[in-house]
C-alpha cells in the first residue's frame, strides 16, 4: 500500500508553467518551471508506469485476488 501511495504522489503534484502562473497552490518545488516541460512529462510517464506496476504487485505476489484486480485496473 505504501508503494502505491508513494508512486501516486509525485505526478499528482507536478504542474506546468501555465498552472504555475496562476494562484493555484502546489507543494512540489521540482515542477516544470525549474526543470522544463519535457523532463516533467518524462517523470510523469515513468511514475505512471511504476504506479501501474505497483498497483498490480499485490496480485502478482498473491496477496490479493481477482476482486482486487478488477477494482485496481480501472
Amino acid at each position: 500500500m505504501f508503494l502505491i501511495i508513494f508512486t501516486w504522489t509525485p505526478p499528482h503534484f507536478w504542474r506546468s508553467p501555465s498552472r504555475a502562473a496562476t494562484s493555484t497552490p502546489r507543494w512540489d518545488p521540482d515542477d516544470a518551471v525549474t526543470h522544463g516541460i519535457a523532463f516533467t512529462r518524462l517523470q510523469i510517464v515513468l511514475y505512471t508506469i511504476l504506479l501501474g506496476l505497483s498497483t498490480l504487485l499485490p496480485v502478482l505476489t498473491r496477496m490479493s485476488g481477482v476482486i482486487y484486480l478488477l477494482a485496481a485496473i480501472p
